[in-house]
């Protein structure tokens, strides 16, 4: 089911909308740990994030298409992180970092 969305959320590409971002608790919770931390490889947002593999690269391919992460490879390893180039990837990094303080 999960997986379903995605495949239809890539087949629209273009420009992301605010719905399209934050209709997912699982983009949610991944567009947080990589606002709150520099970078963080596959399994370690896996263990934040508490969503299986599969969902996980589902949602880190709709990011990437929207140009809103950026990724890496280190040998086998993916390195994930907020794409800083972006003006709209340095304000949900903004928005998410201001949202998580307490107050």
């Amino acid at each position: 089911m999960g997986s379903e969305a995605t495949k239809d959320e890539e087949k629209d590409g273009g420009e992301p909308s605010l719905e399209k971002i934050f209709s997912s608790p699982g983009r949610l919770r991944i567009l947080l740990a990589l606002a709150t931390n520099k970078e963080m490889n596959i399994m370690e947002l896996i263990r934040r994030t508490g969503l299986n593999h599969t969902t996980v690269d589902g949602h880190l391919k709709v990011l990437q298409g929207f140009g809103l992460i950026r990724e890496k490879r280190l040998g086998k390893v993916r390195m994930c992180s907020l794409n800083d180039e972006n003006p709209r990837a340095k304000a949900l990094r903004e928005f998410f970092i201001l949202w998580s303080k307490d107050g």
